[in-house]
Order: structure tokens, then C-alpha cells, then sequence
């Protein structure tokens, strides 16, 4: 009961930052926070209930440790912002376009969306949680899931060329279709995320109410549509609750692993963080045994898995913890949760100098740090930002030959001579 205590004073602190320092209430700062909640609150519940479920969910002790840790880490990044975050106004919609220019953009963009639903249906997540496809995905699955960061880009570019507007609200639906589609809610939560901020920027203080209720709306649609697969008989409420009871148990459960291994001392050594700095330049290389074998944080998983209950992370589900205790032991959480803290105000400063830059990142990276590890966020990322950054490239080269063609003309040179 202490270390919840001890968590709840923690999750206060973070409140009393939050005012102090104005972050908004729609912000990577609260989606940290959130998500710490639901990962540590939801394995106690889990605990106290005595539930039958994993034999982790009941160790007491284990959850005990990750409710401390967490405790810890949330005071470090409470104190990242309380020293060193300002608030920096959002600058959008920086292209005064033709009219028509949006609308056609959307046009040309369905298409891809098209071809994106059909490969969802058939190679998305929900052929995995039905029981339709087993084993690891690869082939068409892997080209399905590069094909919706595809997409999601071009909408973040969408957003960094115009804004939102009501073509824009087309493309996040189509967004959020796609998500109904896969099942997955990994790629529209950070989507929405972003929205929100960017529709936040475009209203006055006293509109921003419509934020909330966007945010309220894609949080319950990001659950639905997990429970519309998971269950196709049970009550609205019923079909809420499940959701956020398996992820948050589920995800946290590879951190509870990671706490039993150092407990009992399963583990020969750590990453020392390179975890952070090789494995996501080891995640570029095609899928196989090369890359798998090269990856520290994957070698440190199969080395403590002979000394954990269950195979490591047995529903998929991750939290940042396991990644952080493998690098640096118990003060790898509040080091690793300082660095990220300091990248978010980092992101903040210069987001109206970088604005693609700062999207991108916030929609992967940003939301998804904790929650899933590092090389795999960063790979996200990647995708992502080159994608939007090839359309910022090819539109720059295209306002840079129409000037040409305008300044030839006004010096009187024209093809004919």
C-alpha cells in the first residue's frame, strides 16, 4: 500500500507541474502520464482482486518494485519541466494555397487510402487476434504495416502544408477507418494526438473545449475498436473496460518480468544502453536472423528467458521500464525518463522552427516512447518523417521552378526565345 501511496503523491506532483508551468492538457506530457497510470494502476488492481491470471499479476512484490520505480521517474520528469519547460504557441498553417490545392491533395491521396483498407482486411492486425493467421508476420504484413505509416505521413504533411480544415478532417477520418479496419491502435493514437494539438493552435482559448471532446472521441474510438475484435457479445461498457485491462496488464507485464529476472538474477549483465544507440540503427536492416541476433535489447530477452514465469512478453504488449532496467538496473527508469523528459521540451522550443520535424516526432516517438522500445519507435519515426519530408521536398521543387519560369518571364524570356 505504500508504494501506491508513494505513486499517487507522485502522479499530484505532476498535476501541480502541469499548472505551474501551463502544459496543456492535450500534450506528450499527459500521454506519459496516462500511460504511466494505466501500467502501474491496473497490474495493483489486478493484485489486490487476486484475479486469476498471470503469475506475475499477483507477485505483490514485484508490482510493489515497478510502483516505486515508476514513483521515482515520475518526480524526475516532473522536475525536467518544472526546471527547464516553456510553452511555446504552435505556428501552423504556414502555406497560403491556391484554392483547390487541398482539395486535390486529399483527392490524389485516396487512392492510397483504398489500397491501404484491402491490405488491412487481409494483412492487418486483426487476422492475428482472430486467429486467422499465426506465427510472426512477415511478406505482405510487413508491407501492410510500412503502407499505414505511409499514410499517416501524408497526413502529418497534410497538417504541416495546410493545417486543419475540413479536407483535413477527411483525411484523419480515413485515418480512423483504417484503424477500425487493422484493429491496431498503435498508428491512430498518435494521430490523434497530433490532431488535437494542431486544431488546438487554430482556436482561441475559449474554443478549445472542441479539443477535448476530439481527444474524448478518439480515445474511446481507439478502444472500441480493439473491442469490437476482442469481444463481440458483451455490454458497450464491458467492451471499454477489456481494452484497457489487457493492455494495461499485459504491457506492463514485460516490465514485471524484467524486475522478477534482476530480482532473482536471471540476467549476466546488462545493455548499458545500446539498446538506444545500435539497435535502431540495427532495425533498418531486413527482418531475419542477422538483425534479430544483433539486437542487444532482443539477446538480453532470450538471455533471462529460462529465468522468468512465461516467455518474455507473452501478449506482445512493452513498457519502457523493461528497456531501461536492461540498460542501467533499477536507475535505468528515472536516467531514461530524465532523457525523454528532456527531448519533449527540447521538441517544444524549436517545434515553430522544425514544424514537420516536431510532428513526426511527437506522432511517433513522442506518444509511443513509452510503450514501445526504443529501435522500434525510432524506425517508426524514420519511415514517417521521410516520407512527409520526400512530399515537402517534391512541393519546394515545385514552387522553385513555377518562381524560375515567373522570373524568366519578367526579364522577358520566354521558350520561343
Amino acid at each position: 500500500m505504500l508504494a501506491l501511496l508513494l505513486f499517487l503523491c507522485s502522479l499530484l506532483f505532476l498535476l501541480w507541474v502541469s499548472r505551474r508551468q501551463s502544459v496543456e492538457a492535450i500534450s506528450p506530457y499527459w500521454v506519459f502520464v496516462a500511460f504511466q497510470c494505466l501500467y502501474n494502476l491496473v497490474p495493483w488492481v489486478t493484485s489486490q482482486l487476486d484475479l486469476p491470471a498471470m503469475r506475475l499479476l499477483s507477485d505483490r512484490a514485484v508490482i510493489d518494485t515497478q510502483l516505486v520505480l515508476s514513483t521515482v521517474s515520475n518526480f524526475c520528469f516532473g522536475c525536467m519541466f518544472l526546471a527547464f519547460y516553456k510553452s511555446v504557441p504552435l505556428v501552423t498553417s504556414r502555406s497560403q494555397s491556391r484554392p483547390g490545392q487541398r482539395r486535390n491533395f486529399v483527392l490524389l491521396a485516396f487512392p492510397v487510402f483504398l489500397l491501404i483498407c484491402v491490405l488491412c482486411a487481409k494483412y492487418g492486425w486483426n487476422q492475428f487476434a482472430t486467429g486467422v493467421e499465426t506465427g510472426t508476420p512477415g511478406g505482405m504484413f510487413t508491407v501492410t504495416a510500412y503502407g499505414k505509416h505511409v499514410f499517416i505521413a501524408i497526413f502529418l504533411y497534410y497538417l504541416f502544408r495546410f493545417g486543419i480544415d475540413s479536407w483535413g478532417w477527411i483525411l484523419f477520418a480515413e485515418n480512423g477507418i483504417v484503424m477500425f479496419i487493422d484493429g491496431a491502435r498503435t498508428t491512430f493514437l498518435p494521430v490523434a494526438v497530433v490532431t488535437c494539438l494542431v486544431y488546438a493552435a487554430q482556436l482561441s482559448r475559449l474554443q478549445r473545449k472542441r479539443v477535448y471532446v476530439l481527444a474524448l472521441v478518439g480515445a474511446l474510438a481507439s478502444i472500441e475498436a480493439r473491442s469490437i475484435i476482442l469481444s463481440k457479445q458483451s455490454t458497450f461498457l464491458e467492451n471499454l473496460i477489456a481494452p484497457v485491462a489487457v493492455e494495461g496488464s499485459m504491457g506492463a507485464y514485460s516490465s514485471l518480468q524484467t524486475i522478477y529476472a534482476v530480482r532473482h538474477h536471471a540476467n549476466s549483465g546488462y545493455t548499458y544502453g545500446a539498446s538506444y544507440v545500435v539497435d535502431p540503427l540495427v532495425e533498418l536492416l531486413p527482418k531475419g536472423d542477422l538483425r534479430d541476433n544483433s539486437q542487444s535489447l532482443t539477446n538480453w530477452e532470450h538471455q533471462i528467458d529460462m529465468g522468468i514465469p512465461d516467455t518474455f512478453a507473452p501478449m506482445g504488449g512493452f513498457y519502457y521500464q523493461a528497456e531501461a532496467i536492461a540498460a542501467f538496473w533499477y536507475l535505468g527508469p528515472p536516467l531514461i525518463t530524465c532523457l525523454f523528459a528532456a527531448s519533449l521540451i527540447w521538441m517544444e522550443r524549436i517545434k515553430n522552427r522544425h514544424l514537420l520535424v516536431y510532428l513526426v516526432w511527437t506522432g511517433t516517438i513522442g506518444v509511443l516512447f513509452i510503450k514501445t522500445n526504443f529501435a522500434n519507435g525510432f524506425k517508426i519515426f524514420l519511415t514517417q518523417f521521410l516520407v512527409a519530408a520526400s512530399l515537402s521536398a517534391v512541393h519546394g521543387y515545385r514552387v522553385f521552378m513555377a518562381k524560375g519560369v515567373v522570373d524568366l518571364g519578367s526579364h522577358g524570356i520566354t521558350s520561343a526565345s
